[in-house]
């Protein structure tokens, strides 16, 4: 990314930044995973941040948020074992 887009990105969703903890503080319901959750979508945004066109930030943002925080915690979830079941029909 070039610095005026670097500029660009730090002018327009940087002063949404307490918004944006804001909620994920409320999904996480705790600081230190809100910061995780925050830093992670940051840097989504940042990445996808070409593809933004003008619009509202702050509601592109946290929809980032609320994405981050879904895939947050599918990761968190611990993994559950299944029974392999057999497609094949057992010959008696």
């Amino acid at each position: 990314m070039n610095p005026a887009c670097k500029e660009q990105f730090e002018n327009i969703m940087l002063p949404h930044l307490n918004a944006v903890y804001s909620l994920a503080r409320w999904l996480t319901g705790n600081e230190h995973d809100a910061k995780d959750v925050l830093q992670e979508s940051y840097l989504w945004a940042f990445r996808f941040f070409p593809s933004y066109h003008d619009g509202a930030p702050k509601a592109w943002l946290l929809a980032i948020v609320r994405n981050t925080h879904r895939s947050w915690l599918r990761r968190k979830q611990p993994r559950v074992a299944r029974p392999f079941l057999s497609t094949k029909r057992r010959i008696t």
